[in-house]
């Protein structure tokens, strides 16, 4: 394995670039972190904290002439963006200008909705796509969104991956883990469960993670006067990955995504899984076959879900992960794109 000095990584304060250093951490010897928020990932050796939130533009060029700084005095082999927002555009500005590789990772909306907002946002993802040596996305989707954005040819297939999770007898439960924030329609999920409870009563929906609308979602539960749904907060791995062994439905219903982790683990773990009409869904999921993709209107897919052969299910689903999810197909990948950059 071809080692590398250093690495700068820019992105959020998320577990997706946690789980990004992760997979990365043996192929350098330093991994520098700019964020837009303090940042404690592990395997890091230093870290930086750059701000493009504010509206003053001039702020900007304040901020930028601080991230050039951290650039010029660390001297990575590359810099590598993990979603392509504001941060990124100014990264590829000052990355062109100094002659380091960019990377960059799309994450779903970035590419898939935000160049759809205004042609400002279009020009802006455009300039970060065709300025990068080599792009990444873990969906054919988005792939397919960043070929019509851009003449770039240098694109790859990667998904961040998964340790293979054991598989351990079911509870009737369900599973809810993406973030509180209206994309992830948690919301929905609550009320179609609570229909689904009033006549499977030995149920219980557990809400996992925080977000924006925490407490919107805790009243409308309380609305519902029921005690068959939990919120757990923030989990670590190993307490996710005990929910997901106990889960009998995991669920995720975005309105927009890429591949999520999330989903790869709750399939790797023998939930069946339910999942939004998406392009993406389509790439991991066979409707009615190992999972569930959600029908316009459709109300009753609980249900839907436990007609399934459970055991079918769960022989399908490990046969998916281990050809195309693991975390050493990603890094083997991520190496690939490092090695055909420099």
């Amino acid at each position: 394995m071809k080692k590398y000095n250093k690495i700068i990584v820019i992105g959020p304060n998320s577990v997706h670039v946690e789980n990004f250093i992760f997979l990365i951490k043996d192929l350098f010897d330093s991994i520098v972190v700019v964020s837009e928020e303090v940042t404690e990932f592990t395997y890091v050796n230093s870290s930086h904290v750059i701000s493009y939130r504010a509206k003053n533009p001039l702020t900007w060029l304040k901020e930028n002439k601080k991230l050039e700084k951290i650039i010029v005095s660390e001297k990575p082999d590359f810099v590598h963006v993990q979603s392509i927002n504001r941060q990124a555009f100014f990264a590829s500005i000052i990355t062109k200008r100094l002659k380091i590789p960019l990377i960059a990772t799309a994450w779903g909306s970035d590419v898939l909705v935000v160049p759809k907002r205004n042609i400002v946002f279009k020009k802006m993802v455009q300039r970060v796509l065709d300025r990068s040596a080599y792009i990444s996305a873990d969906s054919y989707e988005m792939i397919d969104a960043i070929h019509h954005l851009s003449k770039n040819k240098n694109v790859k297939y990667i998904l961040l991956g998964i340790n293979t999770i054991e598989i351990k007898p079911k509870e009737q439960i369900i599973y809810s883990n993406r973030l509180h924030k209206p994309l992830y329609n948690i919301d929905k999920i609550i009320n179609a469960f609570h229909q689904f409870s009033s006549s499977n009563p030995d149920w219980k929906l557990v809400i996992g993670a925080v977000g924006p609308e925490t407490e919107n979602l805790k009243t409308q539960v309380d609305q519902l006067n029921t005690n068959k749904i939990e919120f757990i907060g923030w989990l670590t791995q190993e307490e996710n990955i005990k929910q997901y062994q106990k889960a009998k439905i995991y669920i995720t219903i975005p309105s927009s995504d890429g591949t999520a982790v999330s989903l790869l683990e709750a399939m790797s773990a023998g939930c069946i899984p339910i999942v939004s009409d998406l392009t993406v869904s389509h790439e991991w999921i066979v409707d009615g076959e190992n999972g569930v993709i959600l029908k316009p209107s459709e109300e009753n897919f609980f249900k839907r879900a436990l007609s399934l052969d459970l055991e079918k299910v769960q022989q399908k689903n490990k046969e998916i992960i281990s050809k195309s999810g693991t975390k050493q197909i990603a890094t083997d990948s991520f190496q690939f794109v490092y090695k055909s950059v420099k």
